[in-house]
């Protein structure tokens, strides 16, 4: 299974999301993000507030194999020291936006709501929360 989206954002910029869910059935989804962006620093967010939830439980401890890169070249980044759910990287010069990878790696047993598992060999849901930087 692929699914791609397209997400419009402030200033009438598109971000676009494409999940591989081929290997959801061993709980692991590939997603690759492409964010329009403008040379300099750079936050990105994990998604934290899940609505529906009462607190900040969005599923960051199953992030996995996060890269970045703009312009053919990989971007070094860092998480915030304040909020682990902000990643900071600087955008080079002549770049236009960030393309970014990253596997989710769904829970192998049943939890509350966004940490709960999400995949198993019949069945695969793909919440948006898990698979987006904004």
């Amino acid at each position: 299974m692929f699914a791609a989206i397209s997400v419009r954002a402030a200033q009438d910029s598109t971000i676009t999301l494409e999940v591989d869910a081929r290997e959801a059935p061993q709980k692991i989804f590939h997603a690759k993000l492409t964010v329009p962006a403008e040379p300099g620093p750079l936050a990105l967010a994990y998604p934290k507030w899940i609505p529906g939830e009462h607190g900040p439980t969005g599923p960051i401890a199953d992030l996995a194999g996060l890269k970045f890169s703009a312009a053919g070249k990989t971007l070094p980044w860092s998480r915030d020291p304040v909020d682990m759910y902000l990643f900071r990287l600087e955008v080079p010069a002549g770049a236009r936006a960030v393309d970014i990878s990253l596997d989710y790696l769904s829970p192998t047993e049943a939890g509350g709501f966004s940490s709960g598992s999400s995949a198993t060999s019949n069945l695969a849901l793909v919440s948006w929360n898990q698979v987006l930087l904004y």
